[in-house]
């Protein structure tokens, strides 16, 4: 999956507009939209990848998500010899978890992401099996999406596999 980090959707951006009533921003940018949807596309061509998926819910949040959708579809005038389609979150969700394989790259707002990366590491043992990369402009950052545990510290329980992983992301990249 590939997410847009720049961009402040899970900064808590709020506001009580009266008494127990509270509004969040969710933010978006163009730049950081065409960003990760050409990262994406470029990914798929370079690595064998056959359809980009954009993750949205611009029948919900037209403005935010819409803009997102259309730097999507943008990348995938460029970049036409990839297979391009669009799908609400909650879709992809359902068809993840009963069938995974019906999807190959997906690129989305980082709130998703988020939510969406999490339970694609259920699928395939958890947390601690599953690498990430951050790739900005200037530099790219590998990592264990799990942190360092420092709460199974010394207690024999440490799996290395999200870090190998990482680190083989990080070659690859390089």
């Amino acid at each position: 999956t590939f997410r847009v980090l720049s961009d402040c959707d899970d900064v808590d951006i709020v506001h009580e507009i009266v008494e127990g009533v509270v509004q969040s921003i969710k933010l978006i940018t163009e730049e950081a939209s065409r960003r990760v949807a050409d990262f994406a596309f470029k990914y798929a061509r370079d690595n064998g990848r056959h359809k980009v998926t954009a993750v949205h819910k611009a029948n919900i949040m037209r403005m935010s998500d819409g803009l997102f959708l259309r730097c999507c579809r943008e990348a995938a005038e460029k970049f036409s010899d990839v297979k391009f389609e669009e799908k609400y979150l909650d879709t992809v969700c359902l068809n993840m978890v009963q069938d995974p394989s019906k999807y190959d790259v997906l690129v989305m707002p980082n709130l998703y992401g988020d939510i969406l990366s999490d339970m694609c590491a259920g699928l395939i043992g958890g947390l601690g099996l599953t690498p990430s990369g951050n790739i900005g402009i200037n530099g790219a950052l590998f990592e264990s999406v799990h942190g360092t545990a420092p709460d199974i510290a010394g207690k024999d329980l440490a799996n290395p596999t999200a870090l190998l992983l990482s680190a083989c992301m990080m070659l690859r990249y390089m």
